[in-house]
């Protein structure tokens, strides 16, 4: 594996951008959640 440092690089520059679509989901949700009450 001689360009283990690369695959390293973007592995991590996925998990960053997975974690900023997880984030981005959840403030959605919630912010969608408290414009639209949800009915029960």
């Amino acid at each position: 594996m001689a360009d283990a440092g690369g695959a390293w690089d973007n592995a991590k520059k996925i998990v960053e951008v997975d974690l900023c679509l997880i984030a981005l989901f959840f403030v959605y949700r919630s912010f969608y959640g408290m414009r639209i009450p949800e009915e029960k």
